[in-house]
């Protein structure tokens, strides 16, 4: 090739590089970070942190220990670094790390005493969002987005119309509510908590499918029933175990029930299991425990409810649940990849 036709090679080279602005900049790259592509960095930057800690023999299974805090702590405050780092929110972060983390082993209860710290309001706190209430929270991204607010309209409705329980607390002697008296006993975790957990939890979830229909999107089972736990979370004992007919006694809390009525009223299948590992969870539980910790989390923004739902589709029935695009069968252009980051 002759020194002239080089430079024409050079120059023609140029000229198309130089055409289009995009092929100079990084925007794209700097988007994905911001929230284009689902929080896709964020998300992957925190797998790799708690990934990392776990190697290092950190144990992330931990729940109560005498000390002021557990070495989840360090896991989650690195994780919500991660994720920061990477150009997620505060709020967005601690979604995403308390998310990761419980799907590497965390409990959604967890800290000093007696597990009374739960995971949401840890990764919250690490991340410094502000703290606020389930009513902050909204569905993923269906072209719409729906609020909490039809599942507490309902729920407070019935709660109002005294027709959610059997128990009317009028005809409680005084000093009975609020200690261990009801609490902690037959009336309490065999009775009130589960029948309370399990009956708001499904009229929540179905409140948010009729106000999802009603936008004109799919009620995708997955979210009403993350929503309406949330919301019935945030009224009930957190703290309280359930009878035996959910579990062995000691094993199951009135999150569990929630997540069993949000189950049930969307139709979710029992099990759900994780890529290419096959690790198998119980859906119930699944969704109680995500209830727990969205009413703690603070207020993520529809992208990182977005965020959440990709690293759903790291399950093999996120099609049937409706998490995720990275899950299949559609995978719109916006690279959705956090699902790889569950089994990863």
């Amino acid at each position: 090739m002759s020194d002239m036709e080089r430079e024409r090679v050079i120059l023609a080279a140029s000229l198309a590089a130089t055409s289009r602005p995009d092929f100079m900049t990084n925007d794209k790259v700097e988007a994905a970070t911001k929230g284009h592509g689902v929080l896709v960095v964020p998300v992957l930057a925190a797998a790799n942190s708690i990934a990392d800690d776990l190697l290092k023999g950190l144990d992330i299974s931990l729940v109560d220990a005498a000390a002021p805090d557990i070495p989840l702590d360090i896991i989650i405050e690195r994780a919500v670094n991660a994720a920061k780092s990477a150009g997620a929110a505060p709020e967005n972060a601690a979604l995403i790390a308390a998310a990761l983390a419980y799907f590497s082993g965390a409990a959604a209860r967890a800290g000093v005493p007696m597990a009374n710290r739960k995971l949401g309001a840890m990764a919250r706190m690490h991340a410094g969002a502000a703290r606020t209430s389930a009513i902050a929270l909204t569905t993923n991204k269906f072209t719409h987005r729906i609020t909490a607010f039809p599942a507490y309209k309902a729920i407070y409705e019935k709660l109002m119309e005294k027709k959610l329980i059997k128990l009317d607390g009028a005809v409680l002697p005084p000093f009975i509510a609020g200690g261990a008296i009801y609490g902690h006993s037959k009336l309490g975790e065999d009775i009130v908590v589960p029948e309370l957990a399990k009956e708001a939890a499904k009229v929540g979830a179905l409140a948010m499918k009729n106000a999802m229909e009603g936008a004109g999107m799919t009620a995708y089972p997955l979210w009403p029933a993350l929503i309406a736990a949330a919301v019935t979370m945030e009224i009930v004992h957190p703290d309280s175990f359930v009878s035996e007919e959910y579990g062995p006694f000691g094993t199951k809390f009135s999150c569990y029930a929630a997540g069993q009525g949000a189950v049930e009223a969307m139709g979710l299948p029992a099990k759900i299991h994780v890529r290419g590992t096959g690790e198998e969870y119980d859906t119930a539980q699944v969704i109680g425990d995500f209830g727990l910790i969205l009413k703690d989390i603070g207020a993520p923004s529809v992208i990182g409810m977005m965020a959440l739902n990709e690293i759903f589709a790291g399950f093999q029935e996120s099609a049937i649940i409706g998490a995720g695009f990275s899950g299949g069968p559609v995978n719109p252009p916006l690279g959705h990849l956090n699902g790889d980051a569950v089994p990863a």
